[in-house]
């Protein structure tokens, strides 16, 4: 198909250099060739023309008949490619058709997984049950048939749920029998107990009788409250109306009679902390009580402290005067004794020095140990809140270390952090009390003092004059 195109390309070419190189050739003489020249050139012209024109000819039927090829191979591709088109359309619904299938076979084999889990479980619940029960039953004398393979599982526990309907018909009733307990003394007896189902029992023996509690291991002992004939009451069969009664959950554990605390003891289950705070109180009081005791040493009858001197002041007697307020009692008494002595040696001009020192000195002793008492009320609780701190870090620990499965282990923490907050609040409020009532006594005190000793150098004054000498008599 590519020969008579390149053999058309081919003739062109030449042609066309034939036809440009024509005129270049030498000129021929004219006399020997003239006339032979031009036909010939016509001629190789007219050769040309119709190999062009059947080469064009031939190249177009070429041409028409690769259009019409190309056409076929179009419409040919065109519906093969409708044909794929269909296929991919045919092979992308069986693809979700078989996704869709897939999905419900996996949900479907989920739920299979599930119900086979479910099976396995309940498989393995009833085994336990079964287990358990035969060990539950057996504590009370009924041997259980032990789960073999290829019992019937429904039966086994048909049976067992009888035995156990057995069982607490007969523990949720009274029922008497023969046994062994212990009395008081730790004398062990036999007689007959009376069970009240499995939460309280009763005794009677010729050794003794009375209610019984548990003493470990499932035995029995009499309780401190025996109450024998409540015992025995219940053996023959004629309760009282109103019985004494010990109720228990359980027979494993011993039951001792609970020793009452000491106040040592609950001061130690605190720790060192909780003796400190002790100690500060102890002082706090003993300090209070001392503050007390200067307090009343301080304090006095003012009102006739200050009728007597004022009367002997307005009649100029200051000796008599000195002299009965060193007889009476008191910080009032001692300032008086201290303004006078110096008002009757003239001194009346710096009575007002005087007077505010004879008033510091008597303010130190009523105001003594009053700021370390406040102090100690407001160290114990932080003391009790320290000691909270360290027992709950305590705990903490032990719970880190060990868990939590013993409470024992975790009391001690506990304790600490308890004890010591409610030691260092009992130690707190009666303190504080105890130091704003004396700070209140001591500054009534302090008032009083302050308020006698003005009247009297009032009194002073206005009998001598504004210190010149010139007596006045006041009314």
């Amino acid at each position: 198909m590519r020969t008579p195109i390149f053999s058309a390309l081919f003739l062109c070419v030449a042609g066309s250099a034939m036809a440009q190189t024509a005129p270049e050739q030498p000129a021929q003489p004219a006399a020997s060739d003239g006339a032979a020249t031009p036909n010939r050139r016509v001629s190789v012209d007219m050769t040309l023309r119709e190999a062009y024109k059947r080469e064009f000819a031939f190249l177009a039927g070429q041409r028409r008949q690769l259009d019409q090829r190309l056409k076929r191979v179009e419409k040919n591709s065109e519906s093969e490619a409708r044909s794929l088109q269909g296929q991919i359309s045919a092979l992308e619904a069986n693809l979700l058709r078989l996704e869709d299938r897939t999905k419900a076979l996996q949900e479907e084999l989920t739920l299979a997984e599930q119900a086979q889990q479910s099976s396995t479980d309940d498989n393995q619940l009833i085994d336990s049950t079964l287990d358990q029960s035969a060990s539950t039953l057996k504590d009370y004398g009924i041997e259980a048939k032990k789960a073999e393979e290829g019992d019937q599982k429904d039966q086994l526990l048909k049976a067992r749920f009888e035995d156990a309907v057995k069982v607490l018909n007969k523990l949720s009733s009274v029922y008497a029998e023969k046994g062994e307990f212990f009395l008081q003394d730790g004398t062990k007896t036999e007689g007959t107990i009376v069970r009240v189902g499995r939460i309280a029992a009763y005794g009677s023996s010729d050794g003794g009788a009375g209610v019984l509690a548990p003493a470990g291991g499932g035995k029995l002992k009499v309780w401190r409250d025996a109450a024998p004939e409540d015992a025995q009451a219940m053996v023959q069969g004629n309760p009282g109306s109103i019985l004494s009664i010990f109720l228990y959950e359980s027979l494993d554990a011993r039951v001792d009679d609970a020793d009452e605390e000491t106040a040592v003891e609950h001061v130690a289950s605190g720790g060192s902390i909780a003796w400190v705070i002790v100690g500060l109180g102890i002082f706090g009081i003993l300090l209070a009580g001392v503050r007390a005791l200067l307090l009343m040493s301080s304090s006095s009858n003012t009102a006739q402290l200050e009728q007597e001197v004022g009367e002997l002041v307005r009649a100029n007697r200051l000796d008599e005067a000195v002299e009965v307020c060193k007889k009476a009692k008191g910080a009032a008494a001692r300032v008086l004794a201290n303004v006078l002595s110096r008002l009757k040696t003239g001194g009346d001009d710096d009575i007002d020095d005087v007077v505010a020192e004879s008033v510091l000195k008597e303010n130190r002793n009523i105001h003594r140990f009053n700021a370390i008492i406040l102090v100690i009320a407001g160290v114990a609780p932080l003391l009790g809140l320290l000691g909270t701190v360290t027992g709950m870090i305590s705990t903490f620990d032990v719970i880190t270390k060990f868990g939590t499965g013993d409470p024992k282990m975790l009391s001690g923490g506990i304790s600490t952090a308890l004890v010591t907050t409610e030691l260092g609040l009992i130690v707190a409020i009666p303190t504080l009390l105890l130091g704003n009532l004396l700070r209140g006594w001591g500054d009534g005190i302090e008032n009083e003092v302050d308020r006698v000793t003005l009247r009297i150098v009032n009194i002073f004054k206005d009998v001598h004059g504004n210190g010149n000498g010139e007596s006045q008599q006041t009314v």
